[in-house]
């Protein structure tokens, strides 16, 4: 997947899977190759490599993104022990390379469903709430979208509503009043939590589990990267894929409104690859 051929060449030689050693594999154990490098959220070992953690996230997030928006699968195990960084070999100094072990449990998303978490995921980073409660219900949760919504970002209802003009209000703070006001919130919602558990496709309770890894790998690397905004950027590309296959499918051309608002997606996934960071991206939020 990651190889030059793949469909998450973007990354190639960025990202490492240990090869297989098939002398020492049966169909019981698999046997891979040894790799170097220290966990992904070792702040001391990244620091004498001078990697930033600002770029471990990116590529932490990139990584985790591809799969599951180009690839339809994901690996369900990301936790700091599984992912591994080390001083990319061929690139400067300070460039980042993600190793990825255990390969042992995955899952293969249906297409459908990654549509739908694209589109559910691209409501919740542009606090669009007829958005989250249409994609939602199509995941099964019904009336309890809000409370969905707050599993999937770790962040209250309002701060949701509020993250299209304030992309920033669903970043962890970190801050033990924050920390308190999730773990209000999970005592609270005890019951309403399994009901979403009991009824969301399978492949969402995977995703809850790779979600809370890379939330926890994100949170100690405080890096000040808003991993959100790489979410949106690739939930944006599958929408336009969708969109593309549709009309394929179809053999229809568009209407000039269609090729507009297509248009305009495409433009701004672009503008969001490069001014994630930038002071103008409320406005750029504001006008999609």
């Amino acid at each position: 997947f990651f190889s030059c051929a793949g469909a998450g060449a973007a990354l190639a030689d960025a990202v490492v899977v240990p090869g297989v050693v098939h002398s020492l594999t049966t169909p019981r154990v698999l046997t891979m190759t040894f790799e170097e490098g220290c966990s992904v959220t070792d702040i001391d070992a990244l620091r004498k490599m001078n990697i930033s953690p600002s770029l471990v996230t990116k590529l932490l997030c990139e990584t985790f993104c591809s799969q599951i928006f180009l690839g339809n699968f994901v690996h369900c195990d990301p936790h700091p022990g599984n992912v591994l960084i080390r001083q990319h070999p061929n690139c400067a100094a300070g460039t980042p390379q993600l190793v990825l072990l255990d390969h042992g449990l995955y899952s293969d998303l249906p297409e459908e469903f990654v549509t739908m978490y694209a589109r559910l995921w691209h409501g919740l980073v542009l606090g669009d709430a007829e958005s989250i409660r249409n994609y939602s219900e199509a995941m099964g949760v019904g009336e309890y979208y809000p409370l969905f919504a707050a599993m999937l970002t770790a962040r209250p209802w309002a701060d949701i509503l509020g993250s299209g003009a304030e992309p920033e209000r669903l970043r962890e703070r970190g801050t033990a009043e924050d920390k308190a006001q999730i773990r209000g919130y999970a005592a609270q919602y005890a019951k309403g939590i399994a009901v979403v558990l009991q009824s969301v496709p399978r492949p969402m309770l995977l995703l809850f589990k790779t979600n809370d890894c890379l939330r926890h790998a994100e949170r100690q690397l405080s890096s000040g990267v808003n991993s959100f905004l790489i979410t949106l950027r690739f939930c944006i590309g599958s929408i336009l894929k969708e969109t593309r296959q549709e009309r394929q499918k179809q053999h229809s051309g568009l209407s000039v409104l269609a090729r507009l608002a297509e248009a305009r997606l495409a433009f701004f996934g672009w503008l969001l690859d490069r001014l994630s960071e930038s002071y103008w991206l409320p406005y750029l939020l504001s006008w999609l």
